[in-house]
C-alpha cells in the first residue's frame, strides 16, 4: 500500500463524510484502485465502523468495476469479505445493504459464514438472530445445529445451549404461533397439551429436532443436550424416550465391537498400543 492509499484510509477512519468527499475530488481518488487480492476497502470501512453515507459513497465508486466482493477475479478469504466482516461486527445495517444488493461474493454461502463465525468465536446471540431472519433455507439450519452439537466438546457448553434454544425458539415461537395463542387467549378458551402440541407442529414447519441430533449427542458425549433436544422437540415424550436409549444401546455395542477389535490387533502385534 502507498502514501496516498494510507492518507485516504486514515481520510475514512474519521468518519467525516464532507471530508472524504472533498479528499476524494480533489486528489482524484478512485477508490477501488485500493482492492486488490489482499485488500478490501470496504471491509476496511466497515471494520472501522464508519456511518451508512460513507459505506454508500464506497459502493458508488466501486460499483460496476472490477473488485473482488462484486466477481470472482480475486481469491478472497471470507473473513476479509464485506458481509462476514459487518455480520461479525453486528453491523446489520450494512449486511442487508450488501445483500439487498447481492453485492457481495458469499452472499449466498450463508453456510459457511455460519461455520467460519462459530469456529472463530465470532458468533453470538444478536448475529445469530440476525442469520435467523435472512436464511430460510432448512438445510443450512439442520446442518449448522449438528455442527453446534459437535463443537459443544471443545467450546463454551453454556453457550452452545443458548444458540440451540435461541434456533429453536425462532421457529417454534414465531408470529404465527403467537398470533394463534392470542386468538385463543381472546376467545377465552383453555388448550389441552394435545392442542398445544399440534399448533406448535403446525407453525413450526421448517426446523425440527431431528433423530439424527440425538444420535450425534449421544456419540460426543453430550448428553447435557439431550435434555434440550427433548424440551423442544413436539413428538410424544416416551416414543423419544425409547428411540433414545435404543440409540445409546447401539453406541454402547460399537464401542465393546472397537474394543474386541483393538485387543485383537494389540495381540497380533505383540502388545504394542493400537489406537483407532
Amino acid at each position: 500500500m502507498y502514501g496516498n492509499d494510507k492518507e485516504i484510509l486514515e481520510v475514512i477512519k474519521r468518519n467525516d463524510i464532507t471530508l472524504l468527499q472533498r479528499y476524494i475530488l480533489e486528489n482524484n481518488i478512485f477508490l477501488n484502485d485500493l482492492n486488490n487480492k489482499s485488500y478490501n476497502i470496504l471491509a476496511y470501512a466497515i471494520k472501522q465502523n464508519v456511518s451508512i453515507d460513507i459505506i454508500q459513497i464506497i459502493i458508488k465508486q466501486c460499483e460496476g468495476r472490477s473488485i473482488t466482493y462484486f466477481d470472482h477475479e480475486f481469491y478472497f478469504d471470507i473473513q476479509d469479505s464485506p458481509l462476514f466482516v459487518a455480520i461479525s461486527n453486528n453491523n446489520f445495517r450494512v449486511a442487508s445493504l450488501l445483500l439487498k444488493r447481492n453485492l457481495d461474493i458469499f452472499s449466498d454461502n450463508f453456510e459457511l459464514i455460519l461455520n467460519y463465525l462459530l469456529e472463530y468465536n465470532l458468533l453470538n446471540n444478536k448475529n445469530l438472530k440476525y442469520l435467523l431472519t435472512v436464511v430460510s433455507d432448512t438445510n443450512i439450519w439442520d446442518n449448522f445445529i449438528l455442527e453446534l452439537i459437535l463443537s459443544s466438546i471443545d467450546n463454551n457448553t453454556k453457550q452452545i445451549v443458548g444458540f440451540l434454544k435461541i434456533i429453536f425458539n425462532y421457529y417454534i415461537f414465531n408470529n404465527t404461533f403467537i398470533l394463534k395463542l392470542l386468538t385463543i387467549y381472546k376467545n377465552k378458551r383453555s388448550l389441552t397439551t394435545p392442542e398445544l402440541r399440534s399448533i406448535i407442529s403446525s407453525s413450526n414447519n421448517r426446523v425440527t429436532v431431528r433423530d439424527n441430533y440425538y444420535k450425534e449427542a449421544i456419540y460426543y458425549g453430550a448428553d447435557f443436550l439431550i435434555e434440550i433436544l427433548l424440551k423442544y422437540d413436539k413428538r410424544e415424550h416416551t416414543i423419544l424416550v425409547k428411540k433414545i436409549n435404543e440409540f445409546k444401546k447401539i453406541e454402547t455395542l460399537t464401542e465393546e465391537v472397537l474394543e474386541d477389535e483393538r485387543l485383537f490387533y494389540e495381540e497380533l502385534l505383540g502388545g504394542e498400543t493400537v489406537f483407532f
